[in-house]
């Protein structure tokens, strides 16, 4: 096993779950332990994560959100480095070994990143489809799934910035690149990105938080200059 941890957040996820979990447990080279943080689902979700048994460590309370979920799962983490999913997303089967034998090779990097596919979800009506845009390439994933991270890029650097609702990986890894943290990507898909009704509407969550990412970035620079 490698010496990696992996974090789910889950809220409300049944419908993709089992095939998100079934992608990270069945790796070509697999992950020494992964946290899965049931966050508050009303659904089905905490029955299918039960079924998994000790293949997972679970964590299950009530609604805090994903910044919280990924906070408390890097706490419990046992590994020196950390990776992500999200409970709908699929990682393409050689994700960790592809991502780890690169690091082996660049011991510099403390992060590093791949490339994404995105895919409509099978179950959408035929007019929903028609109506998504879903690029035919590969594309460079500046995104949590997609990351392999050292533990010490968190402790140094600090956590996910709770107050914000969807743009938190965002105002982070700005935060890391003002740092100087040094991070590369691999030319390879390393995870498939479904696309569905609730994925696309967490997209305005992102919009929302950008003035507030604004303003921080800019609050930042002040004190730098000052």
């Amino acid at each position: 096993m490698l010496p990696i941890s992996v974090i789910i957040s889950v809220f409300n996820a049944e419908k993709y779950l089992s095939e998100s979990l079934d992608s990270v447990l069945n790796q070509t080279m697999t992950a020494n332990e992964i946290i899965v943080i049931n966050d508050g689902s009303t659904d089905q979700s905490i029955e299918i994560l039960k079924r998994y048994g000790k293949k997972i460590k679970l964590i299950d309370r009530e609604n805090k959100g994903v910044p919280y979920s990924v906070n408390e799962g890097i706490s419990e983490v046992k590994q020196p480095w950390i990776t992500f999913n999200d409970a709908d997303d699929i990682w393409a089967p050689n994700k960790l070994e592809l991502q780890y034998n690169y690091l082996l090779d660049h011991k510099d990097l403390k992060i590093l990143f791949g490339m994404m596919r995105q895919f409509i979800s099978p179950e959408l009506s035929e007019t929903d489809k028609a109506s998504i845009f879903v690029p035919v390439n590969p594309e460079k994933a500046f995104i949590r799934p997609a990351m392999l991270v050292h533990q010490s890029v968190f402790a140094k650097h600090g956590l996910f910035n709770t107050s914000l609702k969807a743009g938190d990986f965002i105002e982070w890894f700005q935060r890391i690149k003002e740092k100087d943290v040094k991070f590369d990507f691999i030319d390879e898909v390393v995870f498939y990105r479904r696309l569905h009704k609730n994925s696309l509407s967490s997209q305005h969550g992102v919009k929302e938080d950008f003035l507030k990412l604004l303003k921080a970035k800019l609050d930042r620079s002040k004190i730098q200059s000052s």
